[in-house]
């Protein structure tokens, strides 16, 4: 399938991407020529669906993984929440950052593949995840053991579900290109 899918690479949902990001970054570069951020203009596919489908496996691993009956007892007792009374609010900062870190994975996976040359595959796109993961989840998530003495089980059940969760929002994006 095309970047993009059918009727889903849309010219205003990138302008307002863009917009939101220029609002936001508006420190960057600014070329007054082009009246434009050319680090923001950056050509990228983006099939939007795919990204949902990401965010949706994101969430259900996520309500497996952390559910009382695999590592939801053990991980609410240690990080001292009681899963019963969830806020709304929470559920709502998880699916908007969930989108939020498939669109990034989305580009860097892109932007991966384009450096190195390949082509974009289950495979590299998984790789992709997996170097992402030991670079930046690995490294953040040690933070709990270091510095917030959580048992060592603790981080693994953690980290394993970034791993887990990153690896099938991977195969997704790298699949439905």
């Amino acid at each position: 399938m095309q970047a993009g899918g059918p009727g889903f690479e849309s010219p205003q949902v990138h302008q307002v991407i863009k917009s939101i990001l220029a609002d936001v970054f508006y420190f960057l570069p600014y070329n007054k020529d082009n009246n434009i951020y050319p680090v923001l203009v950056m050509d990228i596919p983006v099939n939007y669906l795919a990204i949902l489908a990401a965010v949706v496996s994101n969430m259900v691993i996520g309500s497996i993984w952390y559910s009382p009956k695999v590592f939801g007892g053990y991980w609410s007792k240690i990080a001292n929440v009681n899963m019963k009374n969830t806020p709304v609010i929470s559920w709502v900062l998880m699916i908007t950052t969930g989108f939020l870190m498939a669109y990034i994975l989305s580009h860097f996976i892109y932007l991966t593949a384009q450096g190195f040359g390949i082509e974009i595959t289950v495979q590299s796109a998984i790789s992709t995840a997996f170097w992402a993961w030991l670079g930046f989840f690995v490294p953040i998530t040690m933070g709990a053991v270091t510095w917030e003495q959580k048992p060592w089980t603790y981080w693994f059940v953690n980290a394993g579900y970034w791993l887990v969760s990153l690896i099938a929002m991977a195969a997704i994006l790298g699949y439905w290109r």
